[in-house]
């Protein structure tokens, strides 16, 4: 049986063990997220910058097509790391809470 200051600590313990795990795992998607974002953003300049397009000339809106799909891609990217990065706030400011 443990006292209730042991109890305490120990909740704490465990709390304190529940917040790193998510934070690892939060993290771990927010980069992820963050180097999918990093190559659809290197996509969009690639073509952008017309090098696959100069055999395709007849094609004229496919590059434009293309570009509003990584555009929208790149829009999602941005809205999955936001929130992820809510989340992380809110972890802290939890954890914050629970220590004061």
């Amino acid at each position: 049986m443990l006292s209730p200051e042991q109890q305490r600590i120990s909740d704490s313990c465990a709390s304190f063990h529940e917040c790193v795990q998510k934070w690892k795992k939060l993290n771990s998607n927010g980069v992820r997220v963050a180097n999918e974002l990093i190559n659809l953003k290197l996509r969009t300049d690639y073509v952008d910058g017309s090098e696959i397009w100069g055999s395709l000339s007849q094609m004229k809106d496919l590059p434009v097509r293309f570009i509003a799909k990584l555009h929208q891609e790149v829009e999602q990217k941005y809205v999955e790391l936001k929130a992820i990065l809510d989340s992380l706030v809110r972890l802290r400011s939890c954890l914050f809470l629970r220590n004061n």
